[in-house]
């Protein structure tokens, strides 16, 4: 014998079916709230992470970047001094070397010749298709008494000629001046010109 008891009303019964998915529904919501709050929250802490890193990296850069200003600073300056040297260079070697020039002259001039100046002059030169040069001159006034006057200017000019390195230098020796002096009768006045080969500019 089977006994059967209804302890709802037929109203009041509620499909089971109906309470699984309402229930499948709010563990997905909850699933998914989770899922994008730990996703939200690893953005957050990289963002962060990057942002300390970004401050690190603006605290090196602040003291690395007078550094670098000093660096670039001295490079800039450092080439100027190279440039400068390089026309230093450029200037010594395209000018004979004068001490020398000088000493040599003092020791050829002859017995009766009283030297009364010397002068140099330079000028530039650009020769076509060449390199600019330098063009020296240089003149040396004298007087000598009338006796012996033309013997030693040309023994003065023969030995500009051959008394190195004034002979190694110059390619023309010549007396442009030679005559009486004015205020001393008994005196001739002389100038001797000498021409030296152009010398380039490095």
């Amino acid at each position: 014998m089977n006994l059967q008891v209804d302890l709802i009303l037929p109203s009041e019964r509620r499909s089971s079916s109906s309470l699984g998915l309402q229930l499948i529904g709010k563990v997905s919501l909850l699933v998914t709230a989770c899922a994008i709050g730990g996703f939200v929250g690893l953005k957050v802490m990289a963002i962060t992470d990057m942002r300390s890193k970004l401050r690190g990296s603006e605290a090196v850069w602040m003291k690395v970047s007078p550094r670098k200003e000093l660096a670039v600073q001295l490079i800039k300056e450092s080439t100027e001094h190279a440039n400068i040297l390089e026309e230093i260079e450029a200037w010594t070697t395209s000018r004979p070397q004068w001490n020398e020039h000088l000493r040599a002259l003092s020791l050829c001039v002859p017995e009766h010749i009283q030297l009364e100046s010397i002068s140099i002059q330079h000028e530039f030169q650009a020769p076509k298709n060449t390199s600019t040069v330098r063009a020296f001159s240089l003149s040396i006034n004298g007087r000598c008494s009338r006796e012996h006057a033309k013997n030693a200017v040309q023994t003065f000019q023969q030995n500009i000629k051959q008394i190195p390195p004034v002979s190694e230098s110059v390619q023309s020796v010549d007396v442009p001046r030679f005559g009486e002096d004015p205020k001393q009768k008994e005196d001739r006045m002389f100038q001797i010109s000498c021409t030296y080969k152009p010398l380039k500019m490095l």
